[in-house]
């Protein structure tokens, strides 16, 4: 008699915590307001959000905004859809007429993107006209790094995104342009303008770099510096790699240098130089950077090594380093090398 009471309340325990939840899921009732994909028996999918239920219809609104009245008897399955991956999202739009977006996606349907830009304007993106979209990685600061491709004279694995521009200069004396053909190839260089010395006389520099390699926390490229004066040519070849996100990120990379005299054949060093560096973001205007290089070879020295290290002050579109490069020898003698660059990018 114990035991079948025992049974009894089983029974109504089973039947407390179990049928209601059965009951409400087959009302569908958890489901108003979600996003879902239906596939119906004739092979339509709908994607959209429901918005009513009945015993005999489901109402949708389709992610084109029309509300759509579905019988249930034409419903194979139901299932809850993952919200669009780049919503709410800050991203960078590339359109094929060479425009560059951007701003926080706030609507997506089948044929347009709604996105809210920094400056506060709603625009309706056609899919069509939409080349790229590269989400950015979530920071505290509203504030982004005008020079995100750059330790303080290095190149970091990130490229320059498409149409992306900057104007840099080193030492007042050394200035130049960088811009973004695409998304992964970055074109840069200058001309050195030295009072008192010929065109013919200063410093020629151009270094292509490829990103064969891009993704939210990592980016690799590869490149080449060339450099010229009168017939003098020289420079290296390049692969680097950085991760982490934009403000606060290690970078390191492998070069080797080159000699390039008219009338002979190049000639690469036996021994590579290494990079090491990073970046951490210290506030809205202000990050560390250090950038630190490693000659190899037989007749190797630490204190020969040089070492930097900048505070960069960063405004909306400019970015000033103002640092140090040291030495071990250089300093036995006296200060550190002072290190000054700028870099203003043209990006709306």
């Amino acid at each position: 008699m114990e035991n079948l009471r025992l049974f009894n309340i089983t029974l109504l325990l089973v039947a407390v915590l179990f049928v209601p939840a059965s009951h409400a899921e087959d009302s569908g009732d958890d489901r108003v307001d979600s996003q879902v994909s239906i596939s119906l028996n004739d092979g339509t999918q709908l994607e959209g959000t429901i918005i009513q239920e009945t015993k005999t219809h489901v109402l949708v609104e389709t992610l084109t905004g029309l509300e759509v009245k579905v019988p249930r008897a034409s419903i194979v399955v139901i299932e809850k859809a993952s919200p669009p991956p780049n919503l709410n999202s800050q991203v960078s739009i590339s359109l094929n007429d060479g425009t560059q977006l951007e701003g926080t996606i706030i609507q997506e349907t089948e044929t347009h993107i709604l996105v809210e830009t920094l400056a506060g304007l709603e625009v309706k993106v056609p899919r069509a006209s939409i080349v790229s979209i590269e989400k950015h990685h979530a920071s505290a600061f509203s504030r982004p790094d005008p020079n995100y491709t750059r330790l303080m004279f290095s190149p970091t694995g990130r490229p320059l995104r498409r149409g992306d521009a900057y104007f840099f200069n080193h030492y007042v004396f050394f200035p130049g342009m960088a811009y973004g053909l695409t998304d992964h190839f970055t074109l840069s260089g200058g001309v050195s303008v030295l009072p008192g010395v010929g065109l013919n006389e200063q410093l020629l520099s151009v270094a292509p770099k490829l990103g064969f390699y891009t993704s939210d926390e990592v980016s690799l490229s590869a490149g080449v510096l060339y450099m010229r004066i009168e017939d003098d040519a020289g420079g290296m070849a390049f692969v680097v790699g950085t991760k982490g996100s934009p403000d606060k990120s290690f970078t390191c990379g492998i070069g080797l240098g080159y000699i390039a005299e008219e009338g002979e054949d190049v000639d690469f060093a036996e021994h590579p130089v290494l990079l090491l560096g990073g970046n951490i973001r210290l506030s809205e205007s202000m990050s560390i950077v250090s950038e630190n290089w490693l000659i190899t070879g037989g007749d190797f020295k630490l204190d020969q090594q040089p070492l930097g290290l900048a505070l960069r002050f960063l405004g909306t579109k400019i970015a000033v380093d103002a640092g140090v490069i040291i030495v071990g020898e250089v300093l036995k003698e006296g200060f550190p090398i002072p290190w000054l660059s700028f870099v203003y990018n043209f990006d709306d």
